[in-house]
């Protein structure tokens, strides 16, 4: 029998599906039925480099972040909110090792999926390739909006934007976490802080 918890979580996932396409209920009992429920806490691993991705996740709460290593230094590159998947989609179609980590940056509750399940449904559910693809799409739009953003905007005009679409990043990812998200040194930050908060 499943716990309250997890009714309350596979809930939250079939509202989301039906609010991208109309699925049925039994689609999403045979979707529900591939996945399990999995807490991350503050900076456990979803994937670390040097390992094969053979799960994908969907976030009904908390906050992950994608990161490199290099020279001992994090590079942060994304962060995925609440309602985003989870994954590193080269590896599962190449079979090489991720070359990057993600992790939790606070407790996160995930529904995740075993690729090899993916790959089943995707056979039984046309509705659900067509939504895999509706995701992949949105990705990579916003990969592309983002790169803009990193010609057109200035550092400051891409922190305020930043911060006005997740406030909630303020507070909970430390401020070296979200400079080296901008592509910028933490010092340089403090100082657009300080001259925002000036200008208030």
């Amino acid at each position: 029998m499943l716990g309250l918890k997890k009714i309350q979580v596979f809930h939250y996932l079939s509202e989301h599906l039906k609010q991208v396409l109309p699925f049925t209920e039994a689609e999403i009992l045979v979707i529900s039925s591939k996945m399990f429920r999995k807490v991350y806490n503050k900076g456990e691993r979803f994937i670390a480099k040097g390992e094969v991705n053979t799960q994908s996740g969907f976030i009904c709460n908390g906050l992950m972040r994608l990161f490199y290593v290099k020279d001992e230094k994090e590079f942060t590159v994304k962060y995925f909110y609440k309602d985003s998947w989870v994954g590193n989609l080269q590896s599962v179609h190449t079979g090489e090792p991720s070359l990057y980590y993600i992790e939790a940056v606070i407790k996160t509750e995930l529904l995740v999926f075993e690729n090899t399940s993916m790959n089943q449904l995707f056979d039984e559910i046309n509705r659900l390739e067509r939504y895999a693809r509706l995701m992949v799409e949105s990705s990579f739009i916003q990969l592309i909006q983002e790169k803009a953003n990193r010609i057109l905007l200035t550092v400051e005009e891409q922190y305020l934007q930043l911060i006005d679409a997740h406030p909630e990043l303020i507070g909970t990812v430390p401020l070296k976490q979200i400079a080296s998200f901008l592509n910028i040194e933490p010092g340089s930050l403090s100082r657009i802080r300080k001259r925002l908060s000036k200008n208030t």
